[in-house]
């Protein structure tokens, strides 16, 4: 009897517990339900969930379509955006607005997690906007928010993710039912890694070959209608409209920029018949395949365009006359060379054919093209400093390291032709690295391994085309483009340098073996070139300058040497010139020796000018210049 007592209690017991279970599993699904993005949304929230989702998809969409349009840019840093050129439309009444990758000397390129930064902010800033505060559901739902969004932006190799986390009470009015949602996630089927990969590739690659530049050079050797270098037989002068060259020379740009097609990338095979585009205008970029990419390049014709030729006469361009010799005096040649000195923007587009959706991806880049004197030349501008305002403090950034190690070996460049690899390694190199405006300290190179290596190793943050650079007293500062996206270690070569005073005599051209001091109102500029060194020196009677020059050996140097006056350029001196090192280390100035030619006649004044330019050297030659002199 006691034991079916004790069953019985124990059955009852039982019971109470289930009973309440029950009550309590009924109680809670009444007050609250938790769903997170990876648990099956109930019914009743399905079309709140959603309504969020698409709003958190379609701002994503339209950042990453504005990021792409712009050239890694929502809102141009106001800096750009009132500096006149620094950006362009791809066309003319476009409100869009591509920066130039790189300006007048001056790497923007901006960096991944700097267009991550500015997606997430935007999707942070809109998502409100598009939510309306629900008000499609006021009559059905109580919705509460329960914290502030949060946004985080994943970018992957075929799409990127958009995770969005924002806390809200969902109440169901109905039946006073309540839930909770926080975690949204979508997944945007643009790659803007892969395209922005590819657009710093392109832009790298322009700053190491100049591939463009020299294809527009092409252009200008090779018309028939554009003056560069050439002759003919005939005794009326040559005349050339500068307005004319500018203006073809437009067209030509937009007629042959879109035949430039990146190896590797999606465009139509050249036809054999077009050997020389062929050879030409096909650019090896990368050993990664973009089957689904088309990349194309153009210049409008309403664009900016600088063009500045040299010799000229104002608004035209003169043949240089000549008469035959002897027995064929009889005989007048027209003789011309020109230098041209040209600077546009080329804008650049990549179409990826590989979205999973109806409509392509498009990543815009622009940047200058940069020709001095006939030579692609990305540093006829001197460096400038840029920050975007959204990307910080210097200091914060630089201590944003994301371990990529950059490794910097100093050395002493005293390489040349004559003498071989003189090369050495130095310490006491200071080295900094900056992205934009952003300048970080790499520190100062030294003797590592008892004096076997001199270099400096630290991580930096990471960047793309930032710039490198390192000064030391008695050398000259040396840049060089590094982006740091993976562990690196790269050399640095300093030319070793020397400055001395300079003193210039004129030598008039009726008596050539007298010299004489300037005039006031004689100017000169004094320019020596070597193998990329280049270093220019301004006298006046009043006001000598210095000239620096390499240290070290016996370089040889292309030196010209212009005389002026208050109306023309009068004179001067061209040839190459040996340095003796020997002599130049205790030198107390180099003194230089300059033609001057007379007065012209007006009517003669053009073409004795630009004989004056275009035949300076042979100039010095006939009228036994004497070469330059170092005075100990």
């Amino acid at each position: 009897m006691l034991k079916k007592r004790g069953q019985i209690t124990i059955f009852i017991i039982l019971g109470i517990i289930l009973l309440l279970s029950v009550a309590l599993f009924l109680f809670l699904r009444q007050e609250v339900s938790v769903f997170k993005p990876e648990a099956v949304i109930p019914p009743e929230i399905v079309p709140v969930n959603q309504y969020i989702l698409d709003c958190v998809e379609s701002i994503a969409r339209d950042g990453a379509i504005t990021i792409g349009a712009n050239g890694g840019f929502i809102e141009i840093p106001a800096e750009i955006e009132t500096e006149r050129g620094a950006y362009l439309p791809p066309v003319p009444i476009s409100p869009i607005k591509t920066v130039l990758w790189f300006y007048r000397g001056q790497s923007r390129v901006p960096p991944l997690n700097y267009i991550i930064f500015q997606l997430e902010n935007y999707v942070n800033e809109n998502l409100p906007a598009c939510l309306q505060e629900f008000e499609p559901f006021k009559r059905t739902f109580n919705i509460t928010e329960l914290g502030d969004i949060s946004v985080n932006i994943k970018l992957g190799e075929e799409d990127f993710k958009v995770d969005v986390n924002y806390p809200l009470d969902i109440i169901l009015r109905a039946r006073a039912q309540k839930f909770f949602l926080e975690d949204f996630s979508v997944a945007v089927p643009y790659r803007i890694k892969k395209m922005y990969e590819l657009a710093t590739q392109i832009m790298r690659e322009e700053l190491r070959t100049s591939f463009i530049e020299k294809r527009t050079i092409d252009l200008i050797a090779m018309d028939g209608e554009i003056p560069y270098t050439d002759m003919e037989f005939s005794c009326r002068p040559k005349v050339w409209q500068i307005k004319d060259i500018q203006d073809k020379l437009k067209h030509l740009l937009y007629i042959n920029l879109p035949r430039i097609a990146v190896d590797r990338t999606n465009y139509e095979p050249i036809p054999k018949q077009y050997p020389y585009e062929q050879n030409h205008y096909v650019w090896p970029i990368t050993e990664e395949k973009y089957p689904d990419t088309h990349v194309s390049f153009s210049y409008d014709e309403s664009w900016p365009f600088e063009l500045f030729i040299r010799p000229n006469q104002g608004k035209t361009l003169r043949s240089n006359p000549n008469r035959g010799q002897d027995m064929l005096g009889f005989l007048c040649i027209q003789l011309w060379h020109f230098t041209y000195d040209v600077r546009y923007p080329v804008f650049v587009t990549l179409k990826d054919d590989a979205t999973r959706t109806h409509e392509d991806y498009v990543f815009n880049l622009a940047f200058d093209v940069s020709i001095n004197h006939n030579m692609p030349d990305k540093s006829n501008f001197a460096s400038s400093v840029f920050s975007f305002e959204t990307a910080g403090k210097e200091a914060d950034y630089c201590q944003e390291v994301q371990t990529n190690r950059l490794t910097v070996h100093t050395f002493e460049n005293v390489s040349t032709e004559e003498a071989g690899d003189l090369t050495t390694e130095i310490d006491g190199v200071n080295i900094t690295y900056t992205c934009i405006r952003l300048k970080c300290p790499v520190g100062q190179s030294e003797w590592q391994f008892r004096g076997a290596v001199s270099y400096v190793s630290q991580e930096v943050p990471y960047c793309v085309n930032g710039v490198l650079r390192g000064e030391k007293p008695g050398y000259e500062p040396v840049e060089m483009f590094v982006t740091t996206d993976t562990e690196k270690s790269v050399n640095l070569y300093l030319n070793p340098i020397i400055e001395k005073n300079v003193t210039v005599v004129k030598h008039y051209e009726y008596t050539p073996f007298e010299s004489k001091e300037l005039d006031e109102e004689n100017s000169v500029l004094i320019t020596i070139e070597r193998n990329g060194f280049k270093s220019d020196a301004s006298h006046y009677p009043d006001n000598p300058g210095k000239l620096k020059l390499l240290a070290k050996w016996n370089y040889v140097y292309n030196l010209t040497i212009y005389l002026s006056d208050d109306v023309t350029i009068r004179g001067g001196y061209q040839a190459n010139w040996t340095v003796d090192w020997e002599k130049l280390k205790d030198a107390k100035e180099i003194r230089f020796h300059v033609l001057e030619r007379p007065y012209f006649d007006p009517e003669t004044a053009p073409e004795e000018a630009a004989r004056t330019v275009t035949e300076l050297d042979q100039l010095v030659i006939e009228y036994n210049i004497p070469e330059p002199e170092i005075i100990t």
